[in-house]
């Protein structure tokens, strides 16, 4: 699912392999229609959704065989195991979501994606909230902070006036701040460059709308 070296959007003209024979993908996670080369979509990251739930829950992938070609074939043909197969104590629900994300038919997957995330939510046991994360709705910036902020609803803090952002935060120091980060990049100082853009993080979501350039950008 982080496979960014594969991560690219295909025009109607673009070709689906790196070289000749050989198909964008990797096998144990490749859904049936992206095998024989039907046309892909939405339905396709579900099921390698499906396939990364089953190892996660038992320890290895739905599909397994010595050779590239026969795990293919297996993804095509084969029916997947349930995941109470190997870990009897998952849940009933949660083994009926993995094997819908793994029907063969990209229509009879579960979805869209938004739906797959309900269901999974209840498997999410509570915790408390994490310093630092707010819980709003679900936005392409923001997705997941309704888990990562705690499923338990916190205490309502009285009312105060919101204090001033930091100059430090303000917008025009973005541009200084993308700069910092990359230079703590090319020094290969990755956790300081992720703290860098994330102390400005939610200050520019609060000035800017989340979905700004600018926010995207950090």
């Amino acid at each position: 699912m982080l496979d960014f070296g594969l991560a690219v959007a295909l025009g109607a003209g673009d070709s689906q392999i790196t070289r000749s024979g050989q198909t964008v993908g990797t096998p144990a996670y490749m859904a049936p229609e992206l095998v024989v080369g039907e046309p892909t979509g939405p339905a396709t990251d579900l099921y390698s959704l499906g396939c990364t739930l089953h190892e996660m829950l038992t320890g290895h992938s739905p599909f397994r065989a010595s050779t590239a070609h026969a795990v293919m074939n297996q993804q095509i043909e084969q029916r997947p195991p349930g995941v109470r197969r190997d870990r009897p104590d998952v849940p009933l629900a949660l083994e009926a979501l993995v094997l819908a994300l793994l029907a063969k038919e990209p229509d009879d997957r579960a979805g869209p994606a938004e739906h797959v995330y309900d269901r999974l939510l209840p498997f999410v046991p509570g915790r408390d909230a994490l310093p630092g994360v707010t819980r709003r709705e679900p936005d392409p910036v923001r997705l997941y902070a309704a888990v990562v902020g705690g499923l338990r609803e916190a205490p309502t803090a009285p009312a105060t006036a919101e204090p001033p952002m930091p100059a430090s935060h303000s917008r025009p120091d973005l541009p200084r701040v993308r700069a910092e980060a990359a230079e703590l990049v090319r020094r290969s100082r990755y956790s300081e460059a992720a703290d860098v853009l994330g102390a400005v993080l939610d200050p520019a979501v609060s000035t800017l709308e989340p979905t700004h350039a600018d926010v995207m950008s950090l």
